[in-house]
């Protein structure tokens, strides 16, 4: 349940009456608004003198720290744990009151506090000479202060292995070794100087001003804590970030030219709704970015090509599968795609657009996940030839040129219900790698085919079939579900590992029909 600031500010009055830092008497006087989690703490910061009395921190300890008293504060606790006071380091330091203008490195503040914290190297200005006293610290700067700060004090190695955050990657290279100390400094009670919140930092985050009081506090007792962690430069996550990114095959969304509207795709649809055909995959639920095969139309046209005997449409409305779904990307580059003609076709990526990248020919979509870049190629592989190597080279050239870190190409090739890769698909496969693609998936066979690892990247031959709408009763209801692992550094954007796996999966929940909700398979 939510507290109120009336709540939180009587929870913090009740502390400094059980510490005897506030008399009865006094309880009705206002105080300052405060997170339950933080009342306890900020109460012995007070105690021990981090927030000076004369120091108006504003009646909001939730709200932000400005850039002057966080500075104030880390001199305060300088001079709190040398044992000294402000005064004695301003001399200490060469500083005197009349002479400020003269001594200050900034062209915005005369703050004896700033131009001390600068002096005694716990805060820098912006290139352009400016501190912006009143300006908000980020949490990646904050973390680089409190580094200098214990540094100052003779505690330059963190003494406990640093946390892992799980946005860890986007702390910038300036202040990973000190997000890495603070999280891996801590008090002998083992509490960090700084931390994150469920499990992430926030380098781009303000600090509060309670947030800014307790992690002073805590480099107080931090500093009359022995020990080092020896490793803990080397605290992982930092440079790297790691993917997961999941493929899944053939998706039908509607059904057959004439076929009948009882068990079809569209029947389960109005029944069930859009978020019912992936529910039961999780891999799409829990990952970083997941694509499918989509073959046929979303169109409202009633004229199916006459020369071909399957065409496939569905309503456009049933994109909206995919967001459900948490599909990202699809491949267009199939047999069905132009079921209904250059007008389906249109119909469809107009459909689809507002919800996933489409992939297909000449569209060749990036799309960045955690800061990395992902590009896609899909294409037909019925032969191997000079114009097929053209397409490969001319898409990587072309993909990379735009940032593409890691290149994926979609392959619609093989022969239907074989469960071999041919040939041709193999020579295409390895072209792509060779050519500095780092993953193929393929499809077509509706059944499954062989992974492959070539020069240690994945090849996919072919997953099968997912949600299907172009069969009501697969002999074969086997499919995978392709999950692809990379880790990229975040400062060369190299892919430094990749790796995957392939989960088995069944078309449908039940054997003796599809009712196109894809499901794992049992083990």
């Amino acid at each position: 349940m939510k507290t109120t600031a009336m709540q939180r500010a009587a929870a913090f009055a009740l502390c400094l009456v059980l510490t005897g830092l506030l008399c009865l008497p006094c309880a009705a006087q206002e105080q300052p608004i405060l997170s339950p989690w933080a009342v306890e703490e900020m109460a012995q910061a007070r105690e021990r003198g981090i927030v000076p009395a004369d120091l108006d921190l504003g009646e909001d300890y939730t709200a932000p720290i400005s850039r002057g008293a966080f500075a104030r504060l880390a001199v305060e606790t300088a001079a709190l744990c040398r044992g000294t006071d402000t005064a004695a380091l301003l001399r200490e330091y060469g500083l005197e009151a009349e002479s400020m203008a003269e001594e200050s490195p900034f062209a915005d503040t005369e703050d004896p506090y700033v131009v001390l914290a600068a002096r005694m190297g716990l805060v820098q200005g912006s290139n352009l000479g400016r501190y912006n006293p009143d300006g908000t610290l980020s949490r990646a700067q904050s973390a680089v202060v409190l580094h200098r700060l214990l540094a100052l004090l003779g505690r330059s190695e963190a003494n406990a292995a640093p946390m892992w955050f799980s946005d860890g990657y986007t702390i910038p290279a300036w202040a990973r070794e000190s997000v890495k100390f603070i999280s891996g400094r801590t008090t002998a009670e083992g509490k960090a100087v700084m931390s994150g919140v469920w499990g992430t930092f926030d380098p781009g985050g303000v600090y509060s001003v309670e947030q800014a009081v307790i992690s002073l506090n805590r480099c107080r007792q931090s500093a009359e804590v022995e020990g080092t962690y020896a490793s803990w430069r080397d605290a992982p996550g930092y440079d790297t970030v790691t993917l997961k990114l999941s493929f899944g095959g053939d998706c039908t969304f509607g059904r057959n030219a004439g076929a009948a509207y009882a068990g079809s795709f569209d029947a389960m649809y109005d029944k069930m709704g859009s978020a019912y055909f992936f529910s039961n995959v999780k891999e799409f639920h829990s990952d970083d970015l997941t694509m499918v095969n989509l073959e046929g139309a979303l169109t409202t046209s009633d004229q199916p090509r006459e020369d071909k005997e399957f065409v496939f449409k569905g309503r456009p409305e049933y994109a909206a599968i995919l967001k459900e779904g948490s599909v990202d990307v699809v491949t267009i580059a199939n047999n069905h795609a132009r079921d209904y003609g250059d007008r389906g076709l249109e119909d469809t990526i107009r459909a689809l657009s507002p919800y996933v990248a489409v992939s297909g020919y000449a569209r060749q979509p990036i799309v960045t996940v955690k800061g990395v870049k992902i590009g896609f190629a899909s294409n037909l592989g019925w032969s191997f030839d000079a114009s097929q190597k053209t397409f490969v080279t001319d898409a990587i050239a072309h993909l990379r040129a735009q940032g593409a870190q890691i290149i994926v190409f979609n392959y619609h090739w093989g022969e239907e219900r074989q469960y071999k890769s041919n040939a041709t698909q193999r020579a295409i496969a390895h072209y792509c790698i060779d050519s500095g693609a780092d993953l193929v998936i393929g499809h077509h066979p509706h059944v499954v085919q062989e992974v492959e690892t070539y020069r240690g990247k994945q090849i996919a031959y072919s997953l099968g079939n997912l949600s299907f709408g172009g069969n009501r009763n697969p002999t074969d209801k086997n499919g995978l579900i392709y999950q692809a692992a990379f880790t990229v550094n975040v400062d060369t954007g190299a892919v430094v590992s990749s790796g995957g796996a392939a989960v088995p999966y069944r078309v449908s929940s039940v054997d003796t029909y599809n009712d196109y909700c894809p499901t794992p398979a049992k083990k």
